[in-house]
Order: structure tokens, then sequence, then C-alpha cells
């Protein structure tokens, strides 16, 4: 019995050693992974809807892309800006609530729901003071812990 037990213990023991880098680059994976989930989750808020634009250079590269036919040129991180000025000069009480985010690997999908009122003109429509409620969903793709690639779609 005795015997047995101490191959047992060899085998376990084996197998932990063995499974240990599995186990630490699926952590690391993990922890990438939320990393990504938190930038995603760090622009809606701060940078869409508290408006602080200045802070996009933080989560977002220089060169990003937008993949979004509905989002005007120029690209790059200075389009973004360009078009969350727009946006929220015509709905200045913007707020982009996430109501799931799922991750894997370099991508983030996050469906989201955009809010506010129409205090001023937004694409050529002068002021209503309607309120919106529009769902999207936008696909993000990250490296090196900035958003490089956005798809979106809106529910318009």
């Amino acid at each position: 019995m005795k015997g047995l037990l101490k191959i047992s213990t060899v085998a376990f023991i084996s197998v932990l050693v063995l499974s240990t880098p599995a186990i630490s680059k699926n952590h690391q994976v993990n922890k990438q992974v939320d990393e990504n989930k938190m930038v995603v989750k760090n622009v809606y808020e701060h940078v869409m809807s508290k408006g602080k634009l200045e802070q996009a250079d933080k989560w977002i590269e220089k060169n990003y892309v937008d993949h979004d036919p509905d989002t005007p040129p120029p690209g790059g991180i200075e389009g973004f800006k360009k078009f969350f000025t727009m946006l929220r000069t015509a709905f200045p009480d913007l707020k982009v609530t996430v109501q799931d985010i799922i991750a894997e690997n370099d991508k983030v999908v996050a469906r989201v729901i955009f809010t506010g009122t129409q205090k001023g003109e937004f694409m050529g429509i002068p002021a209503t003071g309607n309120k919106i409620n529009v769902s999207a969903v936008d696909t993000l793709r990250l490296s090196k812990g900035k958003i490089v690639e956005h798809w979106g779609l809106m529910d318009t």
C-alpha cells in the first residue's frame, strides 16, 4: 500500500508540475481579457458618458480604425473625438450604459444603451428637446491595452 501511495503522490505532483505552465498561461490570458473589458468600460463611462474626451488617448490608439459606416471621417483618435464632441454638443446629457460585456482574446463585445436629450443640432437636425434611447452592439479589438478597431451596430 505504501508503494502505491508513493506512486500516486508522484503521479499527482507530476501532473501538477506539468500543468502549471498551462494554468499560468490561462491566468495571463484571463487577466488580459479582464483588463481589455475594463478599458472598454472606461471609454464608455469616462469619455462618452462624462465627456472627458481628453482621456480618450489613454484607452484608444492614435491610429484607431472605426469600421462603422455611420461614423463620419476623419479616422483615428481625432475622428473619434470629433464625432463624440458633435454628439455631446447635440446631447449634453448623453449617457452610455453597458448592459452586457463579453470578451475573448483581443476582442470585447458590449451591448450598450445611449440615452440623452437633444438640446443642440445633430447632423443637420435642429434641437428638438426629444429624448433618445438607442441600443447598440459594439465589437472592439484591443492591442497593448488600447482600442485599435471598432465595429458597431446601432438600432437607429
